[in-house]
């Protein structure tokens, strides 16, 4: 592990390591950048606060208010969080927990393809009461779910899953496509994907 920050206090009595300003911790390819982490060398975790950055090895880049993780960097609890991937798939969450390594549970989590900004909701994304990532089954599942599209739910759905961005090909709906007609009018598309077989697939895309 390689930390670097403008101070370092260390707290013999509470079996603490304090780094304070513009902190940076390296470790198996983590990057964790706050402005102050507290090591408690007792429960083997780290708390970041402040303006948190957390890159995982994945590519995935974690944002957050705080971020109290292990040592190991393998399980946390954060809140006020937002995800980009690799791919800039977006999750946003009030808090969250990582457990076993590679399982996110996030509560009151929200997961869009499309990029916002604080003006501007994003084109379409899906609220849940409760958003679970499992990486080892590469699946995002959620319950309570609400589609929306800009901002407004349109549909809802008591549970739902979807593959995560990692993978490239399988069967189920892909993305609304939205258009506007002089003679039509308001248009939604929403094309369904069969991965039939690794040399062949198809496509059926009604449109409304």
């Amino acid at each position: 592990l390689n930390l670097e920050a403008d101070q370092l206090t260390y707290d013999t009595r509470g079996n603490r390591v304090i780094a304070r300003g513009n902190v940076q911790i390296f470790y198996n390819e983590y990057a964790l950048t706050a402005d102050e982490v507290v090591y408690d060398q007792g429960a083997n975790t780290l708390t970041a606060n402040g303006n948190v950055r957390l890159q995982e090895p994945s590519g995935n880049i974690v944002r957050a208010d705080s971020y109290t993780l292990t040592d190991d960097f393998r399980d946390g609890f954060v809140r006020n969080l937002s995800v980009t991937a690799s791919d800039d798939t977006r999750i946003s969450a009030e808090r969250a927990v990582r457990r076993e390594g590679n399982i996110t549970e996030f509560t009151n989590g929200k997961f869009s393809p499309c990029k916002s900004t604080s003006e501007m909701p994003p084109l379409w994304c899906i609220s849940a009461a409760k958003v679970v990532h499992d990486q080892s089954q590469a699946t995002i599942t959620y319950q309570d779910a609400q589609f929306e599209l800009f901002g407004t739910p349109i549909f809802y759905l008591p549970y739902f899953q979807h593959p995560d961005p990692s993978v490239k090909r399988k069967s189920g709906l892909l993305a609304p496509q939205i258009s506007t007609s002089a003679d039509l009018g308001f248009m939604l598309e929403v094309p369904y994907y069969f991965a039939l077989a690794p040399n062949y697939d198809l496509l059926f895309p009604p449109m409304y």
